[in-house]
């Protein structure tokens, strides 16, 4: 079918030719009055053009999509375009949106009893929570996401969940069971590209606490190539600020990997942005005092509108660190 093809170009990456698909699916489904069908499809949409960094036409069509499944009772479908449009609340920067969404996406998965997607959705709302410095909520809603998802033997998905529980420990500095729960994840068979390239990028960012330079730099790298084809602007963003701060490159090839990740993020206003906008801040220091400072000042802007939206990042307490002395005092 049609959506059949739209979903096999859209595992490849080959977003422009998913989308074409599933236009095509949506006029065929039109014409034989298939609501339900035409529902599922703008929900289809909306991915890609999340995927592509068109973040307000990706909330557009999720609205569209979750006024069809509205209007036809379709409680499923509806979860799911909330859970969407939560994860693109969040890569903006809305955490407090975010969590709402999710919430009412797991609230309507328990009703219907939907085990997987409930697991799924918990892992989602544990970002969120995460993000905004609930650290007990997270981790509670991590541990009932990975337990859920084994019962029903959805393994790629558990791996997702401990991948985001040991981001969750080592944020929190943890780092000996991050990285036991890392290991577990590793273990498990299935990955589909979207998990293994997470997984990788946090196993960069453990070996970069640790200091550990060349192999930060291995695992970024790999989880670079997986985000550069499935078509994720954000993981493939992480993974070259990851790649910048190896300290394995010279500080002019480091920038411009920054650079680019920040062309990638046009668009968003969350947590990466606000990352990628810090380490440029820092590699710049030395050679451009002037450009260093406005760019610490964009992070600490960024920051603000993110906290006002609900996010408690530890990255505040940096940037403002680093800003306490003007450009040429001690």
């Amino acid at each position: 079918s049609l959506n059949g093809l739209g979903a096999i170009a859209f595992r490849r990456g080959d977003l422009e030719k998913a989308a074409d698909h599933f236009r095509a699916a949506m006029d065929f489904r039109r014409e034989v009055g298939d609501r339900e069908g035409v529902a599922n499809l703008l929900s289809n949409l909306g991915v890609i053009h999340d995927r592509h960094g068109e973040y307000e036409e990706a909330l557009r069509t999720y609205r569209r999509a979750a006024e069809a499944h509205r209007a036809i009772g379709s409680r499923r479908g509806l979860a799911t375009v909330l859970n969407n449009m939560g994860v693109v609340n969040l890569t903006r920067g809305d955490v407090g949106l975010a969590t709402e969404r999710f919430e009412e996406a797991l609230r309507i998965r328990r009703e219907t009893g939907d085990r997987a997607r409930i697991g799924n959705a918990l892992t989602n709302l544990a970002e969120a929570r995460a993000l905004a410095g609930d650290v007990a909520a997270a981790d509670a809603a991590y541990r009932e996401a990975a337990e859920l998802l084994r019962e029903v033997g959805e393994i790629s998905a558990v791996a997702s969940a401990l991948t985001g529980r040991a981001r969750l420990l080592r944020r929190r500095g943890e780092l000996l069971e991050a990285e036991r729960l890392l290991a577990e994840a590793a273990s498990l068979p299935g990955r589909d590209p979207v998990v293994r390239a997470a997984f990788h990028l946090e196993a960069a960012e453990q070996h970069t606490v640790r200091g550990e330079g060349a192999a930060a730099g291995r695992a970024a790298e790999r989880g670079r190539v997986l985000a550069g084809e499935i078509g994720d602007r954000v993981a493939e963003a992480q993974a070259l600020r990851l790649l910048a701060g190896t300290g394995t490159e010279e500080p002019g090839e480091a920038v411009a990997r920054l650079e680019r990740a920040e062309e990638l993020l046009e668009g968003t206003s969350g947590p990466e942005l606000a990352r990628v906008l810090l380490e440029r801040g820092v590699l710049l220091a030395d050679s451009d005092p002037r450009g260093s400072r406005e760019t610490l000042m964009r992070a600490r802007g960024l920051l603000d509108a993110m906290e006002a939206r609900g996010a408690v990042l530890p990255e505040r307490e940096c940037v403002e660190h680093l800003l306490v002395a003007e450009p040429g005092t001690d």
